[in-house]
């Protein structure tokens, strides 16, 4: 049985630096990273759904930055916003449904997309839809000692 476990971990684990190596890149492209020196690692995984990782530059202890990533879009906050995975994962679901209610907002709307292309209205029922899921894994309590990686 021992066997199944260590597979299963390592099967996690595998999979949520893959994420974790999909959000760097994105972070990196959209220019919020500058890729140089970087070291990521997870923190905390819901198997295949959710990571929460940390990303800081290489040599640095005490500053990083909370990644999530997964199903989730990707977003990054300070270590100085949350102090575990779970405090971040609650920080990320609370400011997507303030980005969402934000987004519902007509002027914000034409200031963002003066030409009208987007569906605002799925664009941000998706990511109410995603902070609620994130908000039931918040609550889970059995998820956030069983499913740390360490």
């Amino acid at each position: 049985m021992p066997e199944a476990a260590d597979t299963i971990s390592g099967e996690l684990v595998a999979w949520s630096r893959e994420q974790l190596n999909i959000a760097v890149g994105e972070l990196i492209r959209a220019g919020e990273l500058d890729g140089v020196l970087l070291e990521a690692r997870p923190a905390w995984a819901y198997p295949r759904s959710t990571v929460i990782g940390k990303i800081r530059e290489q040599g640095e202890h005490h500053r990083f930055f909370w990644v999530i990533c997964g199903d989730p879009p990707v977003d990054y906050i300070s270590s100085t916003m949350a102090a575990t995975p779970r405090e971040a994962a609650r920080h990320f679901a609370m400011k997507w449904q303030l980005e969402a209610a934000r987004h519902r907002e007509p002027q914000v709307q034409r200031k963002l997309d003066p030409e009208g292309k987007r569906n605002w209205d799925a664009w941000c029922d998706a990511l109410e839809a995603r902070a609620s899921s994130l908000f039931k894994l918040i609550d889970a309590d059995a998820l956030w000692t069983a499913a740390a990686i360490r």
